[in-house]
Order: structure tokens, then sequence, then C-alpha cells
């Protein structure tokens, strides 16, 4: 998903035939074309005229608005589908405890697996990181996401590969006077105890 961020104040966005062109004044800072664009975030005095926001319309591009420190005011969406066939699905799938089980396993393995892959890479790249340990860590509660029985489970799997992931990954940056702070993953063997996604 393509997500542009206008950050600069005191801009607007113009329509330009199959682009939006973002403006200060007369001086032209960004451009974007509408068909690489799937979400636009708007952050402070920035401002949209009338042809672009009918087409950011037409074209169903989520645009958000936020104030200039980030915080959230709202957003212009299109109209979202109708399909109430499949709204119906979607709501019976949510209340099936099974599928959530499947479907939160599927995404947790593919978090724990990405992580495994990114240590294993780290410390082929640099020499004497001593990723071993970790990477074997990250195997082991990979290899038991299959067999949790509930969600609890799972956030406790991933908590745990989170903290092993993260005290592994910061080894890979190049400290220049920079001290860094040990992560203790001492205490997390009785799962589940963190809960770092809800489901």
């Amino acid at each position: 998903m393509a997500v542009a961020y206008v950050l600069e104040q005191n801009t607007f966005i113009r329509l330009e035939g199959e682009r939006f062109i973002i403006q200060r004044k007369r001086d032209i800072l960004h451009t974007l074309h509408i068909y690489k664009l799937d979400q636009l975030v708007l952050f402070g005095n920035v401002s949209i005229t009338p042809p672009a926001l009918q087409r950011l319309l037409s074209e169903g591009i989520d645009t958000i608005f936020m104030s200039r420190n980030g915080k959230y005011k709202g957003r212009l969406q299109p109209p979202l589908s109708k399909n109430i066939t499949l709204r119906c699905d979607q709501f019976d799938k949510l209340r099936n405890n099974d599928f959530c089980l499947d479907m939160a396993r599927a995404i947790v393995n593919g978090k724990i697996a990405n992580m495994r892959t990114v240590l294993m890479r780290l410390n082929r790249s640099r020499e004497g990181l001593g990723l071993e340990d970790h990477i074997i860590q990250v195997k082991n509660l990979l290899g038991r996401v299959p067999d949790a029985t509930d969600l609890d489970s799972l956030r406790g799997l991933e908590g745990k590969a989170s903290a092993v992931y993260f005290e592994g990954f910061s080894r890979g940056f190049i400290d220049q006077g920079i001290t860094r702070a040990s992560v203790s993953t001492s205490g997390c063997e009785d799962l589940p105890q963190t809960r770092s996604m809800p489901f």
C-alpha cells in the first residue's frame, strides 16, 4: 500500500491531470501520481482544492487529517462497500474461534519466521555478532507456534520472540560512543504473559 505523508506547512494540494501537485504559494514541492497512491496523510496546515478532493473520493484514496503534532483529527473516506453478504461472512468468521486461532497462528508464524531471517542475515553480514543463540531461540519459539492452543499462548510466544529478536538485532548497530542497554528475557519462560498484539 502506497502512503504519502504531507508534512510541509502552509501548503495546498491541487489536481493536475493524473497527478496531485503539492505547492506552497507558487513553488511546487512534490508530485504524487494518482495511480500509485492508496492513502494520503496530511499533517497540520495543508489544504486540498475541490477538484483534488473530488478525485481523492472517486479514486477511493483514504485521506487522513492529523494535527501538526500527529494527533488524529479525522478522515475523508469514500463510501464503503454495501456487499452485505461479505459483511455477514466477515462477522461469522470473527465469531469462529477456530478460524481466529488459525489466522493468529499464521500471522505470528510469519512474524517470528521473519525475525529469524533478519537475524540470520545480520549474523552473516557482520563478523563477531554472536547471534547463533538468538537464532536458535527464535527457531525454537517458531516451532511452538503450531501447538499454541489459544490466543494468549500465541501472544506469549510472540512477546518472547520479540524480546530475543530485539536483543540480537541491537547488536547489529555500529556503536559510535553509544552504550547499549541489555534486554533481559529471563522470567519469560512461563507463557503466556506478554501481550504485545491484540487479536
